[in-house]
């Protein structure tokens, strides 16, 4: 039998681990970055995630049997370390923290479209560098380190993400394993 402190640490312990499961997604908040430093990256992005009616969430978890196809334009701020990511708060901080600018919802045709056309942008060497997220990874979070790298690398080509549809929790491993394999196919299309 437990005695009553003993008890109310492991009440206490409990909560502290609920507590921590519990989150707030990363929104998608759109901004106008007229008169700050930095740049704003257009990122193609192709999902197998489940569309969800909040636009500045865009899409959860859940796993769609079709694509869903978006241009995403990322702002990202001038004064930051290499390789850092400032998640947005509701009123971004233009100077400190990545925020969307501009989403376009895309059709299959729209998205080839637009790839062909950013191609076309580069005299010689056209190429994509197709970046997908790990495990753990809600959506907005993918579209803002896929900012990242195109901010830090500066590279020729096109930037295309690809989103699996990842629990984006500590506890979804499995959930994301599967999801992998799930994903495989719209990665291949």
């Amino acid at each position: 039998m437990r005695s009553p402190i003993q008890a109310s640490w492991l009440l206490l312990m409990v909560s502290l681990l609920l507590s921590g499961c519990a989150r707030t997604p990363v929104r998608l908040p759109m901004v106008d970055p007229a008169g700050f430093d930095g740049g704003v990256h257009p990122i193609l992005v192709a999902t197998s995630r489940t569309a969800v009616s909040d636009p500045l969430l865009r899409y959860d978890g859940g796993r769609s049997d079709d694509l869903s196809f978006d241009n995403v334009s990322v702002w990202v701020p001038g004064d930051r370390t290499p390789g850092s990511v400032a998640h947005p708060s509701r009123q971004p901080r233009l100077e400190k923290q990545f925020a969307v600018t501009n989403i376009q919802p895309l059709d299959r045709h729209g998205f080839i479209n637009m790839l062909n056309e950013r191609l076309a942008l580069f005299s010689s060497d056209k190429s994509a560098l197709v970046f997908i997220h790990g495990y753990n990874v809600e959506y907005s979070k993918g579209v803002y380190r896929a900012a990242q790298i195109a901010a830090d690398f500066d590279n020729d080509s096109v930037l295309v993400h690809f989103s699996w549809p990842s629990a984006a929790r500590r506890t979804g491993y499995l959930y994301d394993r599967d999801s992998v394999q799930f994903a495989r196919d719209g990665l291949v299309e």
